[in-house]
């Protein structure tokens, strides 16, 4: 016995409600360890004991760690004449047509967050009549023409992700090559210089035209400590106060700190 139909099912990825949420930074990380170390042994103890195969494909859509969005058929009930074999209205003793209740499905539709943290609560929710995927063609599809706007939406998701991964890996990086760890990579300005200060190393990597644009309006500026100073007075204080710290006993002199037009 498996939850769904995989042929079937509506293709999201696990995490289509995740990057909707405000919280998916600070969330995600723990997200990411439980579908590590966790939910692999939750998909064999609802094989072995509860007789459910989760393919990978329908995994859950995790928005928080061991809680996820299921999705549930809707039904609703209204009053319905009664029709006969062919179609037409059954006419009651009084001569008007014969009423009663009847259930229609509308389509499924996301629900939760649920939990999902242990065997025997997914295998509750799945019994239940839940599912981790809605199919996405049939009589019991997903409501009212959602199957393509969800899909375009995923699609759009995943054009994101690869822009996204494309402009990081675009992003200009800083590197330090003077230590014995080997290659050393910095995404900003501040976190490189952060490092050469605290080995009191020399930057070799040019620095941004933000950082230009900055030193430009200072008169001195210490390219060592990212610092600009607008008066000799404390751009003096400042060499003699890093001269007194521990370590190598150099600093660029005054001279060098004074920013010229070309430099």
């Amino acid at each position: 016995m498996t939850t769904a139909i995989a042929e079937q099912d509506l293709q999201l990825p696990w995490d289509y409600f995740l990057v909707k949420d405000s919280d998916e930074k600070m969330n995600r990380p723990h997200i990411e360890a439980f579908r590590q170390n966790e939910w692999p042994a939750i998909c064999r103890y609802l094989l072995q004991d509860f007789h459910l195969d989760v393919p990978v494909e329908q995994e859950p859509h995790w928005v928080a760690s061991g809680k996820a969005m299921y999705w549930q058929l809707q039904t609703t009930r209204r009053i319905a004449n009664v029709k006969d074999d062919n179609g037409n209205d059954v006419i009651g003793n009084g001569g008007q047509p014969v009423r009663e209740f009847v259930e229609e499905t509308t389509g499924w539709t996301p629900c939760g967050p649920l939990p999902a943290n242990n065997p025997s609560i997914v295998a509750h929710y799945l019994n239940k009549g839940f599912r981790f995927r809605p199919p996405s063609s049939g009589d019991l599809a997903v409501e009212g023409g959602a199957v393509e706007a969800l899909q375009e939406a995923a699609a759009s998701q995943e054009v994101s992700k690869v822009e996204r991964d494309e402009k990081i890996k675009k992003q200009r990086t800083y590197i330090c090559l003077r230590h014995s760890t080997g290659k050393m990579a910095f995404r900003s300005w501040r976190a490189y210089i952060k490092h050469t200060s605290y080995h009191k190393e020399q930057p070799t990597e040019e620095p941004p035209p933000s950082i230009v644009a900055r030193m430009a309006k200072f008169r001195f500026y210490c390219f060592v400590h990212d610092q600009g100073f607008r008066g000799e007075r404390l751009a003096k204080r400042h060499i003699v106060d890093e001269l007194r710290k521990g370590g190598a006993a150099t600093h660029p002199t005054l001279q060098d700190l004074m920013v010229k037009a070309n430099k």
